[in-house]
């Protein structure tokens, strides 16, 4: 199948400047009955979907702007959630090559190899236009153009890739071909990729032919390339081959030719590929080597070919809350947060699912006093989703009472078109907290050593020093229960570091429901940092005092001093809950 193209199609005109991006090639495998994927960066490959029975899925195309993949199944189409969840069957009949038109949103399909046809993406509206002869194969749906091979009968008297209008009318002949298997588009040079017995390209209007992949035994007509994709970002060219059993990659120029999975990496000599495309994807990407035992580290990728990107929401499931490995000693359990695991959700008052949403991302000094020893960037969860354009902020750090340590997560982006609830529009990430306490090398996971050591105290020590090669405040700041982003490490870290190496088990009261139960300005502070009693809902032992920023860029963000705040002032505080949140 294709690349994928974005709406915007001004960036025809090049390459925006390149931002993280994540990249999966996505197969059908006709033998196995599955729908697989992998990284281009490399990593295992991994199943979408097991068909529990036959049809299996043939052909495949990514809809960026639903996040949705669509096949044939069959004689209907059908399309999913990225996680292969929700699937439908859309009521058309299909029986041949099919096309999206991401930038009509139009479903195009042959019939008969004499008509064209195309819907709406739910299959309703359908309209055919029918040329009278027999020939119809492959075709490829751009914006306003449509290209198919004919096998030059009828009307169709050359052999070889058409194009027509995007009603399918004002046909005209390309260039000369063999039976073509596939068709790619790249968008940001606007040249158009065909296979045959070869790899092929041309401008859309049939000037400018190269036969740029042409390798060995691929003359044999029933040894070539099957599927063609263009990875718009990554600058590569990937193919099926349905006979050799793999699929492999190059530059655009056909240079640099690699296998990028076999038969053999997938496990499965059977291995039968009928469908081929590439999904840009708003996941998450974790930092590498950079798990935090209070903090979660990742970037989020521009979600289309060639950016920019549009908002998204992050979700953050809990689903292993403080199970440390080894266990801690029987003397000193870890506190009993399964309550608020996804899986079971049990927690009086959690109407959210035990799932929590990323804040917007801040700037945050390393040092109050020192603003030369470096900054970061951070957000705090909170309990209803923010869109925001994540991929604009690089690196940062997630923390709040949900993230403790020795915990597992399941990190996931959503688009605003994205329905929010367990569907899925982008893949989900499984991140990982460290063990309390342990925030130098050696670490824990993996359980290797015993952690943490007289190494982790010390660095905070150097950290608390402000000394160069300390490790950042993201990853050493473990207290108190929601981590004060504006605060330096004090003692307070340090000696929880101690107890920490001494066994002791993680001290903090955990997360809260959502949403909170404490109501907003309901209380006043009695100081700049302590609550008063209150008998009021959400209101009980370890409410926290929060001052917030007036105005500006930080309006209404946690703040200490009137120097949080650009162009506004640390307002006055009042009582949230334990976790900072309160209700308005």
């Amino acid at each position: 199948m294709k690349s994928i193209r974005i709406v915007a199609l001004a960036c025809l005109l090049g390459l925006v400047p390149l931002a993280a991006v994540a990249q999966t090639i996505v197969w059908t495998d006709q033998n196995s009955r599955r729908i697989q994927r992998k990284d281009v960066n490399g990593g295992e490959h991994q199943t979408i979907v097991q068909f529990p029975s036959s049809p299996s899925a043939y052909r495949i195309h990514y809809d960026p702007v639903a996040a949705k993949l669509y096949y044939r199944r069959g004689t209907s189409f059908r399309r999913c959630n990225l996680d292969g969840s929700f699937e439908e069957t859309i009521p058309t009949p299909s029986i041949g090559s099919f096309s999206l038109n991401v930038e009509l949103r139009k479903l195009y399909w042959i019939t008969s190899s004499t008509t064209i046809n195309r819907s709406e993406l739910d299959g309703t509206g359908v309209e055919s236009h029918t040329y009278g002869s027999w020939g119809l194969e492959t075709l490829e749906a751009v914006a306003g153009d449509l290209f198919f091979f004919a096998t030059g009968s009828g009307q169709f008297t050359v052999k070889g890739v058409w194009r027509a209008d995007a009603d399918g009318a004002n046909e005209q002949f390309l260039h000369i071909s063999g039976p073509v298997t596939d068709f790619a588009h790249d968008l940001v040079e606007n040249k158009l990729y065909y296979s045959d017995f070869a790899i092929h390209r041309i401008n859309p209007d049939g000037t400018g032919y190269e036969r740029v992949v042409n390798l060995p035994g691929w003359e044999d007509h029933y040894n070539g390339p099957s599927q063609v994709v263009v990875d718009v970002r990554g600058r590569k060219l990937y193919w099926a081959n349905h006979f050799s059993k793999v699929i492999q990659r190059s530059d655009l120029d056909g240079s640099n030719v690699e296998n990028f999975i076999t038969a053999a990496d997938a496990g499965n000599p059977n291995w039968d590929i009928v469908g081929l495309t590439i999904v840009y994807s708003s996941t998450p990407v974790p930092e590498p080597d950079g798990a935090k035992g209070r903090a979660l580290s990742f970037t989020v990728p521009v979600a289309t070919a060639t950016g920019p990107s549009g908002p998204t929401a992050i979700r953050v499931s809990m689903v292993d809350l403080q199970n440390p490995v080894p266990p801690n000693l029987p003397s000193r359990p870890p506190p009993d947060f399964s309550a608020y695991e996804a899986a079971t959700c049990t927690a009086t008052g959690e109407a959210e699912g035990c799932a929590r949403w990323v804040g917007k991302p801040s700037t945050f000094l390393e040092s109050q006093n020192i603003p030369a020893a470096g900054s970061f960037k951070a957000a705090r969860l909170r309990c209803t989703p923010l869109y925001h354009d994540f991929a604009s902020e690089g690196l940062f750090h997630v923390v709040g009472a949900e993230i403790v340590p020795s915990s597992s997560y399941d990190v996931q982006a959503f688009d605003p078109g994205c329905p929010g609830d367990d569907t899925s529009c982008s893949w989900v990430v499984r991140m990982t907290t460290r063990r309390y306490g342990d925030v130098a090398a050696e670490f824990n996971p993996p359980p290797g050593t015993t952690q943490p050591d007289a190494i982790d105290v010390a660095q905070l020590v150097n950290n608390f020093k402000n000394l160069t090669g300390a490790p950042s405040k993201s990853s050493s700041q473990i207290q108190p229960n929601v981590p004060e982003l504006h605060a330096d490490i004090n003692a307070l870290d340090i000696a929880g570091a101690v107890d920490a190496v001494k066994g002791s088990a993680y001290p903090f009261s955990g997360p809260c429901p959502c949403p909170s139960l404490a109501a907003c300005g309901a209380v006043a502070c009695t100081s700049a940092t302590v609550c008063a009693d209150s008998a009021l809902p959400g209101f009980g032992p370890g409410a926290m005092c929060v001052r917030t920023c007036d105005g500006g860029d930080q309006a209404d963000e946690p703040c200490l001093m009137d120097a949080h705040c650009p162009g506004s002032a640390c307002g006055a505080g009042f009582c949230r809950d334990r976790c900072g949140r309160c209700t308005p």
